[in-house]
């Protein structure tokens, strides 16, 4: 059997004919567009042509909507009402409260309908049951059935559709695929379900078994049906008995009213052929519908063939002369023990039933409009007699019955054809005319058929030799008809054309108050025709009291309709009882502004619609709501992905949604807040807002926090090629993928200014070089990496210090440098013109942190905040609008700003003219000041920063003259002559195949838990520039893992031993400190047992490089726990490592994972207690990625193509360099720990091989071969230049004279002299040469040689082999 769903936004409608399945499909639509429908077969033999439905939707609520809307309703020109059912796996209470949800909406409504029976004959059946049943006899409680033999591909609804029309059900479970078990409510509803479903044929030959299920506690039950059971058969017994039983085939036309005998064969071709040429007879068969469900045809014809031969106690030949009775009785609309013997009672409920569709005053107060419960189905224009079909006479009068008997003495039969107009057949019809002249003892039948002229139709009358003429004059009278319609409105003509059902029973009305009279329908216009003037004068009479047409007139200004009257009119509609028999009319006066609505139908509904319309018209007028609580992430999804349901919104309820545009500055925080505004109808704003919301519920956000951004997948937002795939998936997915910083900013291109370090894989930019190879120069080529220093007004170098002199604005030259000074007022931060201009670029994000980082400020004190939003490092704020604005205050709060750039690491700062506007301070003593700051701080011996910047507002002319000239005048002596030669002597780019850098500490922590203090330190630098007792190599891959090509599961390998295997510690003489290599695979799994070996061989400290390229916020707090558990494991030992420095060659990578480190220490619960010795200045967290999506599959998609995607590790092999072949071990171990810790690559040599393998990602082994090949190159051709310098300077040697002093050039110096002065001695024009890349300049014709960075010259001379030149 197949299950139900167990979603609780899940309804089964049931009774779907085929022939309505397109219009059952458009009318869910309408009520819900995206609901998911899908439709399931009735297994039934008898019910091939009926199908049912799951839909499933959104949310509960349309769920309900659907419930309300269309249980008990017909769909086009279906037989069959609907019936609606939850799942069957729910559970009872939650049953029973959507029940009551429905039934309370449904009763305001006025609608009691169901929906269809599952078969007929065991309704017919259970109405037997139910009077003989004792129900005083039973309890109301919950009794267990179980029925086995069931097919076993039948679904669970259809069973339950099945099982529930035996009685009230509490739940139904399957126990095998063909057994189920049915808890009943109460004991009556077991036994009626035993006596109804036992043995019924589901599939034709193979019946049901029912039972009760617990028999032992039940044999009271079971003696009850059994009981029943004898009385059924008692009764069929009598019922046979007194059947009339004719002694010739006579049959009897019993629709709409008994006839006249006639032959089987007559009466066979009279069927054929009213079923073939007069369709719009039909109404002769329209049986009334039961209150609860409308009663298949095709069911009432197989009533009894659904259950075999041993059940149907009846005899066949009953069956089959009752079989075609009107269904009045059996198929009322009376709920369950109804009185069928009581025909009092019965025409009584009919009465109230109809009249409960419109309560008509005055003396219709019978009613003539009927709801759906009593109304019969719809029918042509030309209704029968009810009066009469409702009491149809199966025995003929005594004279006819003689006429039988006698067998021999059959009157002879003659048939007589006329052609009349339809408005005659319809008035024939109506006025039962047929019926009229058996009453007056005639034997007669008419047959309707076609004509084929237009507007008329054939009467075909069949009676005794001898009647015709009486019968001939009758009709005669009928040809002087009365048709007139001009005593009535236009609209209520129209509105009874429109209306088929309410002008049926005004033409059965007519009928049981014998007037003569009808409405008659032709080619969608109404005709009033009766037999004479009375009789037409009564019908008007009726029409004018019973209808009417009234109006009222609006005003539109503001309303919602004003664009669209139809969307209004259904807005109208849906908030009227009733509205179905109203004809709702609307004239838009657009000179006047206003509205008239016009209500045609009953007197007394069109009175309460025109109160509704204006006591209803506040709530259509238009309104603005605002959504606050939506989250930012959320919004942009909405607009990204659910534009066209937000349009189906607009277009559905005519109303306008909003969501604000987000800026690139703006924070994406899925804590934060983007307004959504809505304009629509006051009537619809909560189920708008309702909608809305379960769009933005729908919608999941997930986020990966602290990823390094040279980790794999953030690679995947660098290169074009990989953000062009990933817009391919977003779109495939539905889904929205932002990168943001820590603070939440949207990452732009380069993601940060961390990722200028990477070249995406798809990028075709030339490969990276470290920082120290733009310092190299290679003698025949020195123009391809000399440093260009500027000597001009402009621009000055002292020491290792550049001091530049700009015009610009701050907000862009600042972008250019790592930190800028800004001249602020305490607590204003955009006072002055400084501060405005940074204040505009950086935006609210900016405000923001000056609030809550500058609060505290004093006057004396210099503030910092970060300079992410203008493009910079760091702002530092100096409070020189709140302070007396002296030029002493404000040399010392600059002295300050550099003093702090140079401990932050920062490489330049900018800094701008602050006091030079209208503050009254001189330009000249300004800039002499600032000047004399900056060369005050150049004497200092070492020094981070490397450029001071002031700018100058381009407007500002006479400051930068001032600036300039102070500039030049700078006269400090802050040199000797030794340095004043040393600088002139000595090359200022030597070639260093491994140059060194000093390591800067960004970051440090202390255990103190321990009797001696153990630190942790974070350094940005190489490993090979610190001073230790141990470095961990973990580049050494062992033999087992070198062959694999891929080694994306370094991080994941879990193998604790594999550390101690692969440990090696290589000696020799010339390292300075003990090296311990590993295999990378497992390397923080085995990490306690490498510091174990490291504390045991008595080392102080360790170096530890990058652990692992995908290395990231979790991966620190792992270490940092490692870490901490050998400490504890140590507290009691003096001997025990006392520092450990992690030491990264990227900038931002050692950031990142400095401020990890300090987050972790910080923020984060350990067993030990620790303190912060020095915080990271500039905090990196890495970058943080959103994934937004409607569901979590295409999360797990999007995020498992991410990672397919993604780069991959690769294996590259180069050959053997002769380069490699110089390098000793001790370098080569070097060399492998500084493309580790600056390319994140691998390199491995197998011993006597001749090839090299890289391993790491394809950009960073592109990288890596880069630089590889520019050492070698490097390394060759410095040694050829040294060979051929060394000859050079054995042959003539350059010196410098100053005084008396003479000091040798160095031997590259010395040789570009010597070089040179060769060209100069063949032509004596080339005298002036630049030299040591064009750092230096030597003018032959004087023997001078000058610095032009410092402007020092001095003379220079020659020393031969023969003397001094």
């Amino acid at each position: 059997m197949n299950k139900g769903n167990l979603e609780t936004h899940t309804v089964f409608a049931c009774g779907i004919e085929v022939r309505v399945i397109e219009d059952f499909k458009k009318k869910i639509k309408e009520l819900v567009y995206d609901a998911d429908i899908t439709l399931i077969g009735y297994i039934c033999s008898r019910k091939q042509n009926l199908y049912l439905a799951q839909l499933k939707v959104k949310s509960m609520h349309d769920s309900l909507k659907l419930m309300i809307n269309l249980r008990g309703l017909r769909i086009g020109n279906s037989k069959l009402r609907l019936r609606f059912y939850w799942p069957v796996e729910m559970q009872h209470h939650d049953r029973a409260y959507l029940n009551k949800i429905v039934e309370a909406e449904l009763h305001k409504l006025n609608r009691k309908v169901n929906g269809c029976f599952y078969d007929v004959a065991i309704e017919h059946r259970k109405r037997l049951i139910y009077p003989i049943v004792n129900e005083n006899k039973f309890e109301a409680i919950s009794t267990n059935v179980l029925i086995s033999n069931l097919p076993t591909s039948i679904h669970s609804i259809e069973l339950f559709h099945l099982v529930t029309q035996a009685g009230f059900v509490f739940n139904l479970k399957m126990i095998t695929t063909n057994m189920a078990c049915v808890t009943y409510y109460g004991q009556r509803d077991a036994i009626v379900a035993i006596l109804c479903l036992n043995s019924f044929e589901i599939l034709n030959g193979q019946p049901i078994m029912v039972k009760f299920e617990d028999t032992n506690n039940t044999m009271h039950l079971m003696e009850e049906v059994k009981r029943i059971q004898l009385v059924l058969e008692k009764k069929s017994s009598e019922s046979l008995a007194r059947l009339p039983r004719p002694k010739s085939m006579t049959s009897y036309i019993v629709d709409p009213c008994p006839a006249s005998p006639v032959s089987s064969t007559q009466n066979k071709t009279s069927s054929a052929t009213h079923a073939q040429l007069d369709k719009q007879a039909s109404n002769y068969r329209s049986d009334l519908q039961g209150q609860q469900e409308q009663l298949d045809t095709s069911d009432t014809q197989n009533a009894n063939s659904a259950f075999p031969a041993s059940v149907q106690k009846a005899p066949k030949s009953r069956s089959n002369l009752q079989g075609k009775i009107k269904r009045s009785k059996s198929n009322m609309n009376l709920k369950s023990n109804t009185d069928d013997d009581d025909k009092n009672l019965l025409c009584q409920r009919i009465q109230q039933a109809i009249s409960s569709k419109l309560n008509i005053t005055s003396s219709l107060s019978d009613s003539i409009i009927d709801d759906n419960k009593t109304m019969p189905k719809e029918s042509p224009s030309f209704p029968s007699n009810s009066n009469q079909a409702r009491k149809p006479r199966l025995k003929p009068t005594a004279k006819h019955a003689n006429d039988v008997a006698k067998g021999s003495d059959l009157p002879s039969f003659i048939k007589k054809e006329y052609e009349f107009p339809m408005k005659i057949i319809f008035l024939i019809r109506q006025i039962n005319l047929q019926q009229r002249l058996i009453n007056d003892g005639m034997k007669v039948t008419f047959i309707f058929t076609a004509s084929d002229r237009n507007n008329f139709g054939k009467l075909i009358v069949q009676t005794t030799t001898g009647s015709e003429g009486y019968i001939f004059d009758k009709l005669l009278c009928l040809v002087g008809m009365i048709d007139d319609c001009s005593y009535l409105s236009q609209r209520t003509c129209q509105y009874l054309a429109r209306h088929n059902e309410i002008r049926d029973i005004i033409n059965q009305k007519l009928q049981e108050r014998n007037i003569d009279a009808g409405i008659a329908c032709t080619n969608q216009s109404i005709s009033i025709v009766a037999v004479n003037v009375d009789d037409h004068s009564k019908a008007i009479a009726v029409l004018q009291e019973a209808f009417d047409s009234q109006s009222t007139k609006l005003a539109i200004e503001d309303l919602y309709f004003e664009k669209n009257i139809d969307m209004f009119l259904s807005l109208i509609k849906e908030n009227l009882p009733q509205s179905d028999n109203i004809w709702l009319e609307a004239n838009l006066d657009s000179q006047s502004s206003t509205c008239t609505f016009i209500a045609t139908g009953p007197r007394r509904l069109i009175g309460n619609a025109i109160q509704i319309i204006n006591d209803k018209q506040q709530e259509y007028k238009v309104i603005e709501i605002c959504l606050k609580d939506v989250s930012i992430l959320k919004a942009e999804y909405l607009k990204l992905y659910n534009k066209q349901d937000i349009a189906a919104l607009e277009k559905k309820y005519s109303c306008q949604v909003k969501i604000e545009a987000t800026s690139e500055s703006e924070i994406f925080n899925a804590q934060l807040c983007k307004p959504i505004t809505i304009k629509c109808c006051q009537l619809y704003k909560d189920e708008i807002d309702r909608q809305l919301r379960d769009m933005i519920d729908g919608i999941i956000i997930e986020m990966d926090e602290s990823i390094s951004l040279y980790s794999r997948i953030a690679r995947l937002f660098h290169g074009s090629k990989s953000k062009s795939k990933l817009m391919d998936y977003q779109q495939e997915y539905q889904c929205m993928l932002i990168p943001t910083n820590h603070q939440g900013h949207r990452l732009n291109n380069k993601l940060d200014s961390a990722t200028t370090n990477l070249k995406g894989a798809d990028s075709k930019m030339p490969p990276l070089k470290p920082k120290e190879e733009e310092k190299v120069s290679v003698t025949d080529t020195p123009q391809q990496a000399a440093v260009s220093l500027q000597s001009s007004a402009d621009e000055r170098r002292i020491n290792n210090i550049v001091i530049k002199l700009r015009r610009g604005t701050i907000e862009k030259e600042g972008a250019n440098c790592d930190a800028i000074v800004n001249s602020i007022s305490l607590g204003n931060y955009q006072e002055g013109n400084i501060a405005k201009a940074i204040y505009i670029i950086g935006g609210s994000a900016y405000e923001q942190e000056c609030c809550s980082k500058l609060q505290g400020l004093s006057v004396d004190q210099i503030g910092y905040t970060s300079g992410s939003y203008i493009g910079c490092k760091g702002i530092y704020h100096i409070p020189f609008l709140s302070s007396d604005k002296t030029l002493a205050w404000l040399s010392k709060r600059i002295e300050d700003c550099l003093t702090q750039a140079d401990v932050q690491g920062m490489k330049s700062i900018a800094i701008p003219t602050i006091g030079a506007g209208g503050i009254g301070l001189n330009a000249n003593d300004i800039a002499n000041q600032m000047m004399q700051i900056g060369l005050t701080f150049s004497q200092q011996a070492k020094s981070n920063l490397q450029e001071i910047h002031f700018i100058v507002h381009p407007n500002d002319s006479n400051c930068y003259t001032a600036f300039q000239q102070a500039l030049s005048n700078s006269s400090l002596e802050w040199g000797t002559q030794q340095e004043l030669m040393e600088t002139l002597t000595k090359s200022t780019n030597k070639v260093e195949l491994d140059q060194k850098s000093d390591c800067q500490l960004l970051f440090k922590a202390q255990c103190t838990a321990t009797k001696v203090p153990v630190d942790i330190h974070v350094y940005h630098g190489h490993v090979n520039d610190r001073k230790t007792d141990a470095i961990v190599d973990m580049t050494a891959i062992c033999p087992k893992h070198a062959t694999n090509d891929n080694h994306v599961d370094i991080a994941n390998y879990a193998d604790v031993g594999h550390t101690s295997q692969t440990l090696r510690c290589p000696r020799s003489s010339e390292l300075n400190y003990s090296l311990f290599q590993i295999c990378p695979y497992g390397c923080l799994a085995g990490l306690s047992t490498l510091l174990a070996c490291i504390n045991a061989r008595g080392e102080k400290s360790v170096t530890i490089p990058l652990l692992d390229i995908e290395m990231n916020a979790v991966t620190i707090d792992c270490l940092v726990d490692l870490i901490e558990s050998f400490i504890m494991n140590q507290l009691e030992d003096d001997n025990i490592i006392r520092c450990f420095d992690l030491v990264i060659g990227y900038q931002d990578r050692s950031t990142e994972i400095a401020t990890w480190m300090q987050d972790k220490i910080t923020n984060k619960a350990l067993q030990l207690n620790w303190k912060v010795v020095q915080q990271v200045s500039i905090q990196n967290y890495g970058m943080n990625i959103y994934y937004i999506a409607s569901n979590k599959t295409a999360l797990s998609h999007i995020k498992k193509s991410m990672m397919q995607y993604g780069n991959t590790w690769a294996r590259y092999e180069i050959t053997d360099e002769e380069y490699f072949n110089t390098i000793e071990p001790n370098h080569w171990y070097q060399l492998a720990l500084r493309v580790w810790t600056e390319y994140n690559t691998i390199i491995f040599r197998r011993d006597r091989s001749s090839n090299i393998s890289i391993f790491g990602y394809e950009t960073d082994i592109m990288n890596t071969i880069s630089h590889i090949y520019y050492l070698s190159k490097t390394y060759l051709t410095e040694e050829a230049n040294k060979e051929v310098q060394r000859i050079a300077a054995e042959t003539a040697q350059w010196y410098a004279v100053i005084g008396s002093s003479r000091i040798k050039f160095e031997t590259k110096l010395n040789y570009e002299i010597e070089k040179n002065y060769n060209i100069y001695s063949n032509d004596k024009t080339k005298k002036i040469f630049n030299i040591d890349s064009d750092t230096k300049i030597v003018d032959y014709e004087s023997m001078k040689i000058k610095d032009p960075a410092c402007g020092k010259e001095c003379s220079i001379t020659k020393l031969m082999l023969e003397g001094i030149v």
